[in-house]
């Protein structure tokens, strides 16, 4: 007997089956509820979950608590009921000297005329008409006021004719003797018996719609049912609940009527009895709880807030609870689990059976097609598995650090070998006889995987191959640098990577192909399915990706909210539908044909602001304004984890395409008058979404109006017609003025090619040609001869241009200077002082500098009785601005009229008035602007004459 109860015992022990676990999800003060006295919990008709405390009333959408309290208009902040009207008024209850209700989250509160303080002991609700009764007056809401309408009390009856809202029932009672209940008509009343003093005292009473009155009395429930008029009757122990229930309430919720009390809910069928009855666990001590439209379960306690219990982790099946699961293998049709300090585990019968019981860290479980045999590598001890019998595999290596198994963590049959990783690199194993054949040294291994090929080995370095026994690196792709976690085969050329953070990709070695979504991904584990979708176990949940036009991308996740105990997995692995995940509390069993929830119930907007003024509705309008700014916070009540939603939006017509946003804010800039949709979308990751349409009108300024910009357009074109007209007029006269222009221009520029071909240049210059032919120098005669050939040409090129540019000017000054200087000898110094800024290739209208270089000459130096010297500068101003000054040290202006005065040959020079006139027609021409400016140098030591020419181009 001893030994039969042991083995049941030890039985027991090995065996694990499902467990239905219930995840609850708590929310108390710390999550942003102001208080952990919860009374009551509903929903209102845009799904949002309403909490009443006794410190204030809570509006939820599955991420933000939105708190209502006397700072925003309420009487009190311990409210103890509420209900929901059809138009989504929130009305609240308490004893209070104001009650009403919350619409669109502005709070309003009524009074009676004479400020009596209210006391609801019974409420009564039908559609979006909402009333109480004190037990002496009916109070309705009229004319923002509460008005009082006295029970009437007859001496026939016990108790008082409370007024109810009914087309046909103007009251009801309860009988003299308390063993019966009367419908009261216009003209007639209908008595219905029942068990006497059942409702001596109840708890609760109230008209719950337009025909039901539901009273809780001990160990009673009566439903009235005015349409029907009919009476149910029911014990609590008819309807399984304890004689000693706590808190029995009713609740309309969603057009569907819930019955709750001590840790359960139920709904009520036609016949006033409960079905779908939900237990709570007692652990929770809740005393309300209810099923939202989606199948959550919302829980209240007195002294730890709320409990939601999410539709998908109902029934949630788990496997080895509270167990660390390292790994799931699935091996022809079977299932392999191993178990931190269990050991390895099969699945059958949907129960976790103990194969190889050991106390360490589970490494591999593989399956050598070659050898037909299941091999465990634990942390101390590898086992092979064959028809159902299992063998510690002896190895010819000895063990490492106490006594740990460095022989293989996991093993691959590779070309008719077997290869097996350790910390320290790989062995090449006799596959008969289990000898360490060759080992290969790399420091760090954490995975490898094979193709028909190659072997890859992976660590905190990248990836590698093994190829002609030698560690190869591989370096072609960025992704072979990421460190590796784990890999398997895929196919026969190409294997699967998962990185640690960096995601998963396909590869042969060569090529990559990265699997789409996964960045940011570290890969614990994967599992490649008979369809080809890629399974990975991540430690942000578990992802699936299928192939696509473009490769493979994550199609599909799992998450906590999804049924999985944890977010960080380890293992995932499919069988018959099932997906089974593997994570340090268990096994989470997942049914692949469950039709995914849509816990998206709404797209809302949370506040909407234009240039800081508040706007409510579904269209708006607002005026245009200069520098403004439209500024849109919106939210989904979604009562899944709203970490894994996506906002995107697109204002039309401006915007075409969806733009993805990380937050759930978005802003417009200076917005130009015109309406405007604006088109909001959140998404989960099960592909669900909702959207909503926002109209915005932007309102044009009195000078946007379509009227102003007729009559301005009108007007515009009227005034274009003058213009032209007049421009007409205008041009015509610039025309005939530019041929005038142009035909002086003409003939100054030959009057002043023919004035800088000065007569007396000419005559000195053949005469100094003479003087050296006659002195025998040839050689200085043909080298002058060659200078003013070449100057003569340049004379002529230049004088056909409009323009040359600076160096241009500058040869041909230098060519005249270099003339004049073999005449003068040592009598003539000259220099070109050039700023380095300025650019050489800079156009300067052409033959204006050489008259003034040529009067320098003759008529300040010439008449010196000393060496003369003539500086040229050369300054740049701005981009399109320079000037140019000769300077020099002759006689100086005086001095020379003098001389020109008493001189036997009278001349009168022209060249000051060409020069002048030469300026006037250029500045004309509105494409440079010329300033001459004279300078006489006279003092007492130096004389002499400075001319500058400051150009500017147009």
């Amino acid at each position: 007997m001893r030994l039969q109860k042991y083995q049941s015992t030890l039985l027991l022990l090995l065996i694990w089956g499902f467990s239905y676990a219930q995840q609850y999800t708590n929310f108390s003060v710390e999550n942003g509820l102001p208080s952990n006295h919860v009374y009551r919990i509903t929903q209102d008709y845009e799904g949002f979950i309403w909490f009443i405390t006794d410190k204030g009333m809570v509006k939820y959408d599955g991420k933000t608590f939105k708190t209502f309290t006397t700072k925003n208009g309420l009487p009190t902040n311990d409210i103890w009921n509420i209900r929901i009207t059809p138009d989504n008024k929130v009305w609240y209850f308490s004893k209070s000297n104001k009650l009403g209700y919350i619409k669109n989250d502005s709070v309003y509160a009524f009074a009676t005329k004479t400020n009596k303080t209210l006391y609801p002991r019974a409420i009564f609700q039908v559609k979006n008409k909402v009333g109480f009764n004190d037990g002496i007056f009916h109070y309705t809401l009229k004319d923002s006021l509460w008005k009082a309408t006295k029970n009437l009390i007859s001496n026939n009856e016990r108790y008082s004719k409370q007024k109810v809202i009914h087309p046909t029932i103007r009251f009801h009672s309860v009988g003299k003797k308390g063993n019966n209940i009367v419908f009261y008509k216009e003209k007639n009343k209908k008595i219905f018996p029942i068990e006497k003093e059942i409702l001596e005292t109840t708890s609760e009473n109230g008209q719950i719609n337009d025909s039901l009155y539901i009273s809780i009395a001990k160990q009673h429930y009566v439903i009235e049912n005015f349409n029907s008029e009919k009476i149910h009757t029911h014990t609590y122990a008819s309807q399984n609940l304890p004689r000693n229930l706590k808190y029995f309430r009713f609740h309309n919720v969603n057009n569907h009527i819930q019955l709750t009390g001590m840790n359960f809910v139920s709904y009520l069928d036609v016949n006033g009895r409960l079905k779908n009855t939900v237990s709570i666990p007692e652990k929770r001590n809740s005393h309300f709880s209810f099923v939202d439209k989606t199948g959550n379960i919302w829980s209240a306690t007195f002294n730890k807030g709320v409990f939601m219990l999410p539709k998908e982790k109902q029934q949630l099946q788990i496997l080895g609870e509270g167990k660390k699961i390292q790994q799931l293998k699935y091996i022809e049709d079977k299932i392999y689990a191993g178990v931190y300090k269990e050991g390895f585990f099969i699945l059958e019968d949907n129960n976790l059976r103990s194969l190889i019981k050991n106390s360490g860290f589970q490494y591999g479980i593989n399956y050598i097609d070659t050898l037909k045999t299941t091999f465990f590598s634990s942390e101390y001890d590898v086992y092979s598995y064959k028809n159902k019998t299992i063998k510690k595999v002896k190895v010819s290596t000895p063990k490492y650090e106490h006594f740990k198994n460095e022989f293989a963590r996991k093993l691959i049959g590779f070309k008719g070998v077997l290869y097996g990783n350790n910390s320290f690199g790989v062995h090449k194993i006799n596959s008969k006889n289990f000898i360490v054949e060759k080992e290969y040294k790399l420091f760090g291994v954490s995975s490898f995987s094979k193709t028909n090929t190659q072997l890859f080995i992976g660590n905190q370095s990248g990836l590698y191959s093994l190829q002609n026994d030698v560690f190869f690196k591989l370096e072609k792709h960025s992704l072979f640098q990421k460190p590796i976690l784990f890999q398997t085969q895929f196919n026969n050329n190409y294997t699967v990577v998962g990185t640690d953070g960096f995601g998963a990709y396909f590869t042969d070695g060569k090529e990559v192909m990265f699997i789409d979504n996964s960045e940011n991904l570290s890969v614990q584990n994967i599992f490649i399915n008979t369809d080809k979708s890629v399974w990975l176990a991540t430690e942000k949940g578990v992802h699936k990706a299928i192939k696509q036009e473009n490769g493979y991308q994550i199609t599909q996740s799992f998450f906590e909210t999804d049924g999985l105990l944890s977010n960080k997995t380890n293992s995932v692995t499919v069988k018959n539908d099932s997906l089974f995940v593997a994570t340090d509390i268990g096994v989470s069993v997942i049914s692949l044909r469950r039709k995914p929830i849509n816990q998206l119930q709404k797209l809302y907007i949370k506040a909407l602001t234009a240039s800081g003024i508040s706007y409510k509705g579904d269209t708006i309008s607002f005026p245009y304004k200069e520098n403004s700014s439209l500024n849109i916070s919106f939210g989904a009540v979604n009562y899944s984890n709203q970490k894994n939603l996506r906002y995107q939006y697109k204002l039309n017509p401006i915007q075409k395409k969806w733009i993805h946003t990380n937050t759930s804010e978005i802003n417009f800039s200076q917005l130009a008058p015109k309406t405007y949709r604006l088109h909001l979308k959140v998404s989960n990751h099960k592909q669900q979404s909702i959207t909503k349409v926002i109209t915005l009108i932007v309102l044009p300024l009195w000078y946007q109006t379509y009227w102003f910009k007729g009559t301005a357009f009108f007007v515009f074109l009227v005034f274009l017609y003058f213009l032209y007209q007049w421009n007409k007029k205008r041009i015509e006269e610039k025309s005939k003025q530019e041929v005038k222009v142009k035909q002086q221009l003409v003939e100054q520029e030959l009057y002043a090619l023919r004035s800088q071909m000065n007569p007396h240049f000419v005559f000195n210059s053949l005469n100094a040609i003479q003087y050296y032919i006659t002195k025998n120098e040839i050689d200085l005669s043909e080298k002058y001869l060659v200078k003013f050939s070449k100057l003569i040409r340049m004379f002529f090129d230049f004088s056909a241009e409009k323009t040359i540019t600076l160096q241009q000017e500058i040869d041909l000054l230098n060519g005249y200077l270099e003339i004049e200087k073999m005449r003068f000898g040592d009598g003539l110094n000259y220099q070109f002082i050039i700023d380095k800024s300025i650019n050489l290739k800079t156009s300067i209208p052409t033959m204006l500098l050489q008259p003034i270089l040529e009067n320098a000459v003759n008529h300040g130096v010439f008449h010196n009785n000393r060496k003369g010297n003539i500086i040229i500068y050369i300054e740049n101003i701005t981009k399109n601005e320079f000037k140019i000054t000769i300077e020099d040290d002759g006689v100086g202006f005086k001095k020379a009229q003098e001389i020109k005065e008493n001189s036997i040959k009278k001349h009168t020079s022209k060249s000051t008035k060409i020069m002048k006139d030469r300026i006037a027609l250029i500045n004309q021409s509105k494409k440079w602007k010329v300033v001459k400016k004279i300078v006489h140098l006279n003092n007492n030591k130096i004389t002499g004459t400075s001319v500058t020419l400051t150009f500017k181009m147009l």
